[in-house]
């Protein structure tokens, strides 16, 4: 998940979630902003991993499963 912001809810499923910045090269660079109001799930069989560039704004949610 790259150059993304999140203004509703989002559920997001993989074997392993990369969430950053700069974390692969099929989109343009940039932050991962969850909004005030949004609230994201992360779903990974094996790893999630966060990076540089993530972001939770105050009355955003996140939750990792």
């Amino acid at each position: 998940v790259q150059n993304d912001t999140f203004t509703t809810n989002r559920y997001i499923t993989g074997n392993n979630i990369y969430v950053g910045r700069a974390v692969t090269t099929s989109k343009p660079q940039g932050d991962v902003v969850i909004n005030s109001g949004a609230h994201v799930i992360l779903d990974a069989r094996y790893n999630i991993d966060l990076e540089p560039g993530f972001e939770v704004k105050l009355g955003g949610q996140f939750e990792i499963r």
